[in-house]
């Protein structure tokens, strides 16, 4: 994770289990708990069937906690046009793709980034995540700062534009009790918490 070092971040002040996960995340299992707010469940049941489609996205409408299996794959740089780009493919119980996306990172005004793909028909939604240290914790966000300085956001890109989403994620990583790793992912729109997912990770 040493790539995200900037001003503002160290890896090297993260819990050595979180940052073993991300430079090692194919060897580590994974459960998830998906908690739609109780505004959207009725706006669930159709994005279900349009996300299973995809296959992009698919969290699922069941509740409770539910094992997730994923991949690593590198991916040429040349065919993406970013840097050192890994693919993290998930599937869930029933070996439905879940969760697709394209790693990376970049720099803007001396700061790091983590720069996540997620491919669409005819487009794509990139995550521009900010890391920040907790103490041993880890922060990834894509709210945007008061001063609207960074790049982070969640974008939709299109051949004919690029245009920030009303979204904004945050994850928050941290080492359990038990040397594993608890992280609490929440999404929301327009300000208002539509989804939360709290993440169980453990070495193989």
């Amino acid at each position: 994770m040493a790539e995200l070092d900037s001003p503002t971040f160290e890896a090297e002040q993260l819990s050595k289990i979180i940052r073993d996960f991300y430079e090692h995340t194919d060897q580590y299992s994974m459960k998830a708990n998906i908690r739609w707010a109780g505004w959207f469940k009725p706006f669930a049941g159709i994005y279900d069937k349009i996300s299973g489609h995809m296959q992009q996205l698919h969290l699922g409408i069941t509740p409770g906690w539910q094992t997730m299996r994923g991949s690593i794959i590198a991916v040429k740089s040349d065919d993406d046009g970013r840097k050192r780009v890994r693919a993290w493919i998930r599937l869930n119980e029933q070996d439905e793709a879940i969760f697709v996306a394209l790693y990376s990172t970049h720099q803007y005004a001396g700061e790091t980034y983590m720069n996540i793909a997620l491919p669409l028909p005819h487009a794509n939604m990139t995550g521009i995540l900010k890391p920040s240290n907790a103490g041993s914790d880890l922060v990834l966000s894509s709210v945007t700062r008061h001063t609207r300085r960074g790049d982070e956001g969640i974008y939709l890109h299109t051949r004919w534009m690029t245009s920030r989403l009303p979204l904004t994620e945050m994850f928050l990583i941290q080492e359990s009790g038990d040397g594993n790793i608890t992280a609490n992912h929440t999404m929301r729109i327009f300000g208002i918490r539509f989804l939360a997912i709290s993440y169980q990770i453990e070495k193989h």
